[in-house]
């Protein structure tokens, strides 16, 4: 049975605090169905109004949520967001005094109503918030959310579905019912976990269905308390209710749809350093693609591991196998993948489960032992891959909507394991600053059952992230693995003084320097100093602002400069 959620009619106004907007301009096709139910209020003409489709998304950083609704009040509208006070149960009013309050971002839309886009930045780590979405003609029920352990190299869980595809079946109910089942499990078994990543897919038609699709995606309550980050599938594609529906951060113009509106671009999100990137497959500019790659990178390159997702799986199993734009594709992105030192590609589409080998190009590297069409079973961790070897996992379908059978007219010598049972399937993603590992669970079962599990471990004798650099601002692709380690350093003292901070590494033996890091706290760009010493002073800074300090040590050898990983960072105010 699905959830349904209490309705919370509480009307006030809050403190001010900051204000972010993000925007998007759309077409909505029809609204006339709805899974939870609605929240109203009566405005003065006694006419009830409506807020939907809540759904919290992730944020260009861990500091940050992204959110959007449906409402139909056409006042400036507004995210309320505030520290979970001691005692608060489901039956107390919102602390609205206590609350900042964000102005989102409004369009119309061709049915009436206004979809509404805000960002909820500066949130502080192992918090619990509350939040609601409207205005004083209407408030939404009380939403909560709670952040986990953040900062780079902080471990966390991330879960990944494909193609919940609600309606494929032509049963929308049921398939909204699959769909929450999966969630529902999953979250009480991961109740950690940071953020969804779709392979997209979320909804089955567009045009009279498509409202009623969207309202079964969101129905589930974990779319309004664990953030989302979604691709753009091929049944998304074409229309501009998903940029209605989707607040995406760094987007771009690059790999846009124009008929599926602003947000449809590649776009990318750092999480704990670790950077994700989205690519939306339906527009088949490749060269767009590894453009927008590549400025990613180079706008992160310090990322200790670095995930792309998109929809149309190149590595699968099943009907869409030998789709011409699928070979097309598995032609050339392999390629850039390895050659950009990609660690990981989450994809959909088949509604099939396959992992792969580690790939170099197109190319399988079967481990000694595990070579599984000589009946071997297949290697559950890679230890220290290659450059330019990469993991690539497909998803099954998370709700149960729809599955394809196994293609057996398809190659196969990439094949580690495949499974097609007929059940609905999500994969946990457990990310250290040394390992990934992916566990693919049945979701149809409260204890849910264990389906296939694979880890990519880094030692310390590997290479740190795949690069060097020869200046802070220029990079190249390390081309072999190499036996240079360098040990990590961490922030030993630090103190604040008028304009200035005097920051101290751990000192590291051997000939390093050490590279100290730095920022406002609440901007994201770091600026870098490179020295000696392990003891610097960081100068020209505002008083009275918090700042953000990390170091890590470097070493040349033979003209190649090696790094370790970052220390954890620490915060000082100026004075």
């Amino acid at each position: 049975m699905m959830k349904l959620r209490k309705i919370t009619t509480v009307s006030a106004i809050a403190l001010a605090g900051i204000i972010s907007m993000s925007s998007v301009t759309g077409v909505m096709m029809q609204n006339n169905y709805c899974y939870a139910e609605e929240t109203s209020t009566e405005n003065d003409g006694g006419t009830q109004l409506e807020i939907k489709d809540v759904s919290l998304q992730v944020g260009a950083d861990e500091t940050q949520r992204n959110i959007t609704w449906y409402g139909e009040s056409d006042n400036p509208s507004y995210v309320e967001i505030v520290k979970m006070p001691s005692g608060w149960t489901d039956e107390s009013a919102f602390p609205e005094s206590d609350a900042k309050k964000i102005r989102a971002n409004q369009y119309i839309n061709t049915e009436g109503l206004y979809s509404n886009k805000a960002v909820m930045k500066n949130l502080q780590e192992n918090t619990t918030y509350l939040y609601r979405v409207g205005n004083s003609e209407q408030w939404s029920q009380t939403y909560t959310f709670t952040t986990a352990q953040l900062g780079e190299d902080e471990s966390f869980n991330f879960l990944f579905v494909g193609d919940p595809q609600i309606g494929a079946s032509h049963n929308t109910t049921n398939d909204t019912e699959g769909w929450d089942t999966t969630l529902t499990n999953s979250i009480a078994k991961f109740p950690q976990t940071s953020f969804i990543l779709s392979a997209g897919d979320q909804i089955n038609d567009k045009g009279t269905s498509e409202a009623e699709q969207y309202e079964g995606f969101f129905a589930p309550d974990e779319m309004q308390s664990y953030a989302l980050a979604a691709n753009e599938g091929n049944h998304d594609s074409g229309s501009e209710q998903y940029s209605e529906h989707y607040n995406i951060p760094n987007v771009s113009n690059l790999g846009n749809k124009s008929s599926t509106g602003q947000q449809s671009g590649d776009y990318y999100n750092m999480y704990n350093g670790v950077l994700f990137i989205a690519l939306n497959s339906n527009n088949r500019s490749v060269s767009e693609h590894r453009a927008f790659i590549k400025q990613a990178l180079e706008e992160n390159s310090d990322a200790t591991w670095k995930i792309v997702s998109f929809h149309h799986s190149i590595y699968s199993a099943a009907s869409h196998a030998t789709d011409d734009s699928i070979l097309e594709l598995r032609s050339m992105l392999p390629s850039i993948f390895s050659g950009l030192d990609i660690d990981a590609v989450l994809m959909g589409h088949d509604h099939c489960y396959t992992r792969t080998y580690m790939m170099d190009g197109n190319d399988p590297i079967i481990p000694e032992g595990h070579n599984v069409s000589e009946g071997e079973t297949a290697a559950s961790k890679v230890t220290d891959p290659e450059d330019g070897q990469v993991f690539y996992l497909t998803a099954n379908s998370a709700s149960g909507s729809k599955y394809y059978s196994y293609n057996n007219n398809s190659l196969t010598d990439f094949i580690a394991v495949k499974d097609q049972s007929n059940r609905p399937n999500i994969t946990n993603v457990e990310v250290t600053e040394n390992s990934l590992t992916f566990t693919t669970y049945y979701t149809d079962t409260e204890e849910l059952e264990e389906l296939d599990s694979f880890t990519i471990e880094r030692t310390a004798q590997t290479k740190d992230t795949g690069t060097v650099s020869n200046t802070d601002n220029q990079t190249s692709k390390v081309t072999s693995a190499s036996n240079v380690k360098v040990a990590k350093t961490s922030i030993k003292k630090i103190k604040a003084k008028k304009g200035k901070i005097t920051v101290t590494a751990k000192k590291v033996s051997g000939n390093v320097k050490y590279r100290f890091a730095y920022k406002k706290v609440g901007t994201k760009k770091w600026k870098t100093v490179t020295v000696s010493n392990k003891k610097t002073t960081i100068k020209k800074l505002k008083s009275g602002k918090k700042y953000a300090v990390k170091v890590r040590a470097i070493k040349t050898v033979k003209g190649k400069t090696y790094k370790s990983g970052w220390s954890k960072v620490k915060k000082v105010k100026v004075k």
